[in-house]
């Protein structure tokens, strides 16, 4: 069904309704992309459960709705999504897409041939391109006269120069299959660097930073120039930082021998790979403040997987040196980025030998006293703290190609 019109335009819009596809979870919300202000913003949890819930806030009043997946399909929460969206003005639709394999160089407006490639590279991300693609086409069903556009989290990281995207494997693999670093988090990243800049007064293109996302998925990014020359992740989210679930870089042939030893399918060694490793997998936590408490009870294995994740950050932080020739600014967001003093300090004290140092009174308070700022003094490099706001460059990037 569609939406009419005069529903959600009876007065001109600037705002932009942005869909974000998780694994588990849609969230939603209408964005000024000037201030950043959201008048309606909900969220669609528990995905794949038997009973799916929406929850949602406009202009303070909240509300919500639950629906049972036995007697209703993702068509109907689509639907439902939407007839909450048109309750606010909106003049264009901006989605989260995961993965844009190296079809998409930027963000794009959508068509058929787009949901089509989106669909496409489900291998690559199968818990997320289908369920964007579904939103995609349901949303053109409700709102067939607004325009849409594809943000993809693949875009930011395909100024990546080839002898780091490229893997030491047959060629037929890369020419045939696409077998390539591609990297995620590209949203969160672009938008953290640029605000980096905006906070210092200074053009991007005049910064060499690095960007360490740090949530249930982890990653770092080494931007130069305004664009990123190296990160973490590769094909798929697995791999680099040790994660909230997720192991991280791992010897592949350890894929080989736990199949023998468990007698365990590929499919089911990368579900523990992607569902019961990190942080998880080493001390049985994988929420960060859970894990923090435990830490500060003295627990070993707490200790131990963040001196891991700590390490393993720091040595990825300190290795785009050679591909910045320097760093000027590192940035810390994301949940654990932006919230952890400790992991913070952890990671900056295996750094101190590239002359990072940090303010502990600052960090403590994760800057919020300082613009952000957690470094001592004048040092440098800069460490800074910026919560990052994917949906605001989402719909940023939405605005520029609608306008």
């Amino acid at each position: 069904m569609a939406f009419k019109l005069s529903q959600i335009c009876r007065h001109p819009a600037r705002d932009i309704l942005v869909l974000n596809c998780g694994s588990s979870s849609i969230k939603f919300s209408t964005v000024d992309p000037q201030s950043g202000r959201s008048v309606l913003k909900g969220q669609v949890s528990h995905l794949g459960d038997p009973t799916v819930n929406i929850q949602y806030d406009i202009d303070g009043d909240e509300g919500q709705k639950n629906l049972s997946l036995e007697t209703c399909s993702y068509q109907e929460i689509f639907y439902q999504v939407g007839q909450i969206c048109a309750l606010k003005p909106f003049r264009a639709i901006g989605h989260r897409v995961v993965h844009g394999g190296d079809l998409y160089k930027t963000s794009i407006l959508i068509t058929d041939q787009v949901i089509q490639n989106i669909e496409g590279l489900s291998d690559f991300a199968p818990l997320h391109n289908p369920l964007s693609a579904q939103c995609i086409t349901h949303m053109t069903k409700h709102f067939p006269s607004i325009r849409q556009v594809g943000v993809f989290d693949t875009a930011f990281h395909q100024t990546i120069p080839d002898y780091v995207y490229r893997y030491a494997v047959p060629q037929a693999w890369y020419e045939t299959h696409q077998i390539r670093k591609y990297g995620f988090h590209g949203i969160s990243h672009q938008f953290v660097a640029q605000e980096a800049a905006t906070r210092l007064n200074r053009p991007l293109r005049d910064l060499k930073v690095v960007s360490a996302h740090l949530g249930n998925g982890c990653s770092v990014a080494a931007i130069k120039e305004g664009l990123c020359v190296d990160t973490s992740m590769g094909i798929t989210p697995l791999a680099g930082l040790v994660m909230g679930t997720r192991s991280g870089d791992i010897d592949p042939a350890v894929l080989g021998i736990m199949a023998k030893k468990t007698n365990l399918s590929l499919g089911q060694i990368l579900e523990v790979l992607n569902t019961e490793s990190g942080l998880k997998g080493v001390c049985g936590y994988q929420d960060a403040r859970e894990l923090e408490r435990a830490y500060t009870r003295g627990n070993r294995f707490a200790r131990l997987a963040w001196e891991m994740f700590a390490y393993r950050l720091a040595k990825y932080v300190a290795s785009y040196v050679v591909p910045l020739g320097g760093i000027d600014v590192l940035i810390f967001t994301g949940g654990i980025g932006e919230k952890s003093s400790l992991i913070r300090t952890k990671t900056i004290g295996w750094l101190h030998g590239l002359g990072f140092d940090l303010d502990l009174d600052r960090n403590e308070t994760h800057g919020s006293s300082s613009n952000g700022l957690i470094s001592a003094g004048m040092h440098h490099p800069i460490i800074t703290v910026i919560p990052t706001q994917e949906a605001l460059m989402i719909a940023r990037e939405t605005q520029r190609l609608t306008d």
